[in-house]
């Protein structure tokens, strides 16, 4: 997270549903990375986390009494993204259908992967590491995504012949995740390429 652009970043620790219907202002969540740092202090926003990612939009509507008349009255309640939501859990089985509209990355707990945090905090503690260095690259890395263009829209001419394996599971969802990653590689190598 340290690599992208604060301004396109929202971390939270727990969230409910009603803190997405009720944003700050209209583009508060659009083309926006919610970073959730624990999945179990938000469950009750699960269902509408879900729609969010796979719709890039959610609404819903409600009733609230008018002050004047005293009469309840029909709300509509809409947020607009589209919207990358990152979560962590430490839960070992995830529900089906938010693990199957993801990409899950499971941390690597192997002895050697162990031993080189230990050591690179062993360093960072006694002064080793150079964070200047470290900070400089990722400032770099952040004002090049400041660059690119958010109206830009990747069209890949080769997606028809590309196809899933008969293995997939899932691969209605799965497919639209292959294609969401092609298109998220090809958008961030934009200046790489020509424009048509």
């Amino acid at each position: 997270i340290n690599c992208v652009p604060e301004e396109n970043v929202h971390i939270t620790t727990a969230l409910t549903e009603n803190v997405l219907f009720y944003p700050p202002f209209k583009e508060f969540w659009k083309h926006k990375i919610l970073m959730l740092e624990d999945l179990d202090g938000s469950l009750s926003a699960l269902y509408v986390l879900r729609e969010f990612m796979s719709s890039g939009n959610i609404v819903k509507y409600t009733t609230e009494m008018d002050q004047l008349s005293g009469e309840h009255k029909q709300k509509k309640l809409s947020a607009e993204g589209p919207v990358c939501i990152v979560g962590a859990t430490t839960k070992d089985k995830i529900y089906e259908d938010n693990s199957n509209r993801s990409y899950l990355i499971h941390v690597d707990e192997s002895n050697k992967h162990q031993q080189n945090v230990m050591d690179y905090q062993n360093k960072t503690a006694a002064g080793l590491i150079d964070k200047e260095t470290i900070k400089q690259a990722q400032d770099s890395i952040k004002n090049i995504q400041r660059l690119l263009d958010r109206k830009l829209e990747v069209r890949n001419p080769f997606q028809p012949e590309l196809t899933l394996p008969q293995v997939v599971f899932k691969p209605l969802r799965t497919n639209v995740h292959y294609i969401a990653l092609i298109k998220a590689i090809t958008y961030l190598h934009q200046h790489q390429l020509e424009v048509k």
